[in-house]
């Protein structure tokens, strides 16, 4: 004699919040195209799906966040950067700095946008961030 009710056969995992995730990480592939625009919309989407979303949709919607402010700070970093060594090409030591720095906010978009398309990727296999 057994006492398992029904609906307790098949649970399953919870699907609560993986269409938004998966919303934000697209949205966050589309950053660098959009100069930032859609990483803002993502983050919002992400920080307001959070709450009410299963494990698996949390645990990504976490990570997505971590990556909008780190990405965030390095642009800045690396912007403020750029702007002081195209000041100092006037003594031309910035004309080296200028192009390095110009580099690095090219491969922070690029970091940026093979990382949401991974985080994607990870999210339509079930498997977290």
């Amino acid at each position: 004699m057994t006492d398992v009710a029904p609906e307790a056969k098949d649970v399953g995992v919870s699907t609560e919040g993986k269409p938004a995730a998966l919303a934000v990480w697209i949205l966050f592939a589309l950053t660098p195209l959009t100069t930032g625009l859609t990483a803002i919309i993502g983050v919002i989407v992400a920080y307001t799906q959070k709450a009410r979303a299963a494990d698996l949709a949390r645990a990504h919607f976490e990570m997505q966040i971590r990556l909008f402010w780190s990405a965030l700070i390095w642009m800045v970093l690396f912007t403020v950067a750029w702007w002081i060594s195209l000041a100092l090409t006037t003594v031309v030591i910035g004309i080296p700095l200028v192009f390095l720095f110009w580099a690095a906010i090219l491969l922070l978009g690029a970091w940026f946008m093979v990382r949401a398309v991974v985080g994607a990727m990870s999210l339509s296999g079930d498997r977290a961030p």
